[in-house]
C-alpha cells in the first residue's frame, strides 16, 4: 500500500492513490476550485487531479487515521465498486481533455482471468517506440488476480476500469470506447502482445490514407501454450481484399485491428445485437463485416501481433455456438447487402473454413 500511495503526482490520472487522511493549503484549494458535484462519489479524486496541477504533494508514511469501509454510511457500501471505477475513469478522461492530454491512439485491452499474461501484454504497449497513446484496460470481473496485476503497473497513460459483473468482450470493448480520445483505436487481447514498433508503423501508414480507410492490420504469429511453456507456431499473413464479398466469404480475421475511431463511431462501436439474445463470440469478424460495407481496409505486410493459443481461448470452448453465429452473421449481412448471393458453408474439422457465395440468379445447372 505504501508503494501504491507514494507515487509521482502525474500518475494521479491513472487512479486515486491519495487516502482518507489528507491536508491541503487553503490558497491551493482556491486556485484549484471547489469540489465538483458532477463527480459525486468520486468528487475527491477529481479534485486531487486539479489540486496537483497547482502544486506538488508530500506522502507521510505514518498511520494518521482509522477509516471504516463497507458500513451502511460508506461510499463503498452504497455504490458498487464497478460504478465508482467507471466514474473515476470518466473523471480522469474529463481531466485529461481539459488539460489537452489528447493522444493519437487509444489502445483498449479487455481482460478476463489473464493474470498469467496481462503484465506482459501491458508492457508490450508501454514499451512502444511510439508514445502518444492512452491504454484503457477493462477488467471483466476476473475471478483471479488480474485486477491486482493491472494495478501493479504504474503509468500515467493507463486508464483502468474494474467491472464486477462479467459482460463479455464486446461490451468491454464498447465500454473502453467511451474513454477513447484518440484518432485511432487499437484492440489487444489481455493474453497477447504486440511488437515494439507496432503503433509507430500503423500510425504512419494510416496517416497517409484518406478517411475512408477504417481499418489497418498486419501479420500475426501464433504461440502455443503447453503447460505454461510457449512454443512457436506459424505466422499468418493478412489479406488485401478486392471487395466486401471476398472478405465475407473467406471468413478470416486479422491482428492487430487498428481502427479509425470515426469509423467505429459511425457503426456504433463493436456490434452487439447481430445475434439476438446471445453473447457475440466472433466479435472480430462481426466488426470487420460491419465496417467493410462503408469503408476500406489496408493490410500491411509486417509482423505486429503475437497471439497465444491455450485451452482458455473462448472460441475453443464454444465452437458449435461460434459457428452458428458466423452463419447467422453471413446470412443477415447478405440480406442487408441486397440478397445477391446465397451462402454455402464449408467446414474444416469443427470450424467453418470458408463460404461459397452463389449468385441468386444462377440456374441449378450452372452451379
Amino acid at each position: 500500500m505504501v508503494k501504491f500511495m507514494n507515487r509521482p503526482k502525474d500518475q494521479i490520472v491513472q487512479n486515486c492513490f491519495i487516502g482518507a487522511s489528507f491536508l491541503f493549503k487553503k490558497d491551493a484549494y482556491d486556485k484549484a476550485g471547489n469540489y465538483d458535484s458532477r463527480f459525486e462519489n468520486v468528487e475527491d479524486y477529481e479534485f486531487w487531479m486539479r489540486l496537483l496541477e497547482v502544486g506538488d504533494k508530500v506522502f507521510i508514511e505514518e498511520i494518521l487515521m482509522e477509516y471504516r469501509i463497507n458500513n451502511e454510511y460508506s461510499v463503498t457500501y452504497k455504490n458498487k465498486e464497478e460504478k465508482i471505477s467507471m466514474k473515476s475513469a470518466y473523471a480522469s478522461v474529463y481531466h485529461r481533455k481539459k488539460c489537452g492530454d489528447i493522444p493519437k491512439v487509444s489502445v483498449i485491452i479487455p481482460a478476463y482471468n489473464v493474470s498469467k499474461f496481462i503484465t506482459n501484454t501491458i508492457y508490450s504497449v508501454l514499451n512502444q517506440t511510439y508514445t502518444n497513446f492512452h491504454l484503457i484496460i477493462i477488467d471483466d470481473a476476473s475471478t483471479d488476480n488480474t485486477w491486482t496485476k493491472i494495478n501493479a503497473v504504474y503509468d500515467s497513460r493507463i486508464i483502468p476500469v474494474h467491472l464486477t459483473l462479467n459482460r463479455g468482450k464486446v461490451e468491454c470493448l464498447n465500454i473502453g470506447l467511451q474513454y477513447a480520445l484518440g484518432q485511432y483505436v487499437m484492440e489487444l487481447d489481455g493474453d497477447d502482445w504486440v511488437e515494439p514498433d507496432t503503433l509507430e508503423v500503423l500510425v504512419k501508414e494510416m496517416d497517409k490514407l484518406a478517411n475512408n480507410f477504417a481499418l489497418a492490420y498486419g501479420n500475426r504469429k501464433i504461440w502455443i501454450d503447453k503447460e505454461g511453456i510457449l512454443h512457436e507456431g506459424p505466422i499468418y499473413k493478412g489479406i488485401q481484399y478486392k471487395d466486401k464479398y471476398e472478405m465475407l466469404a473467406l471468413m478470416q480475421t486479422h491482428c492487430p485491428r487498428f481502427f479509425r475511431k470515426e469509423a467505429l463511431d459511425y457503426i456504433g462501436g463493436w456490434p452487439k445485437d447481430i445475434i439476438e439474445n446471445e453473447r457475440l463470440l466472433p466479435d472480430d469478424y462481426a466488426v470487420m463485416v460491419s465496417l467493410i460495407d462503408k469503408f476500406d481496409f489496408i493490410w500491411i505486410d509486417k509482423l505486429f501481433y503475437n497471439q497465444i493459443r491455450h485451452n482458455k481461448n473462448v472460441t475453443h470452448h464454444y465452437a458449435q455456438e461460434c459457428n452458428h453465429q458466423l452463419e447467422e452473421i453471413v446470412k443477415k449481412t447478405l440480406q442487408m447487402w441486397g440478397n445477391h448471393y446465397k451462402p454455402i458453408f464449408h467446414y474444416d474439422s469443427i470450424w467453418i473454413s470458408k463460404v461459397d457465395l452463389i449468385p441468386t440468379n444462377m440456374d441449378e445447372d450452372d452451379r
